[in-house]
């Protein structure tokens, strides 16, 4: 599993805080390639992100308080069952438990902070060419808290890579 951070585009201009996680103006904030789950059938975290307490507040971080994360890979060669979700806090979008067969998938979550502490979720993907059941909804994710975002793959039978990811990127919208 690899975890994410983030840091100023140019840390040497801010050394009061060249130690600590911030947020960087550029848009992209994290971005992972090339992991996989091993041979369990436990959820396996791939990629994971925490966005810091206060990242959505407007007068610190992004202009408008948009999140966007992003995740694609690839489903082993095999008729085994295999299960994708990709979480932003305490909800999560899902692949299902499906036995695709060296096909692709991809999932996106768009978060935009709505108010104090809540946001505006929309979950989209796909899975062998099939579209996920999306969703909108309003999440109460705290902004005094820090925020785990993270993609996990729960292998039906216990086979390395059966599920792989290719990428997870988290930006802000500019």
């Amino acid at each position: 599993m690899l975890t994410l951070r983030f840091m100023r585009k140019n840390p040497e201009n801010y050394p009061e805080q060249s130690n600590q996680e911030v947020y960087n103006r550029s848009g992209l904030i994290a971005s992972v390639l090339g992991t996989a789950t091993i041979a369990n059938t436990t959820e396996t975290t791939l990629a994971s992100y925490t966005l810091p307490a206060g990242s959505f507040d407007p007068n610190k971080a992004s202009p408008n308080g948009t999140l966007t994360v992003y995740a694609w890979g690839k489903f082993g060669a095999t008729a085994n069952n295999k299960t994708v979700k990709l979480y932003f806090g305490s909800q999560n979008l899902s692949t299902g438990a499906n036995a695709d067969n060296n096909t692709s998938w991809w999932m996106e979550v768009v978060c935009q902070r709505s108010g104090l502490s809540t946001q505006n979720v929309s979950y989209n993907g796909q899975r062998s060419g099939t579209a996920l059941s999306t969703s909108s909804l309003q999440q109460t994710e705290s902004e005094a808290a820090d925020i785990l975002i993270k993609l996990t793959g729960t292998n039906g039978t216990a086979a390395a890579n059966d599920i792989v990811c290719h990428g997870l990127i988290v930006t802000f919208a500019e």
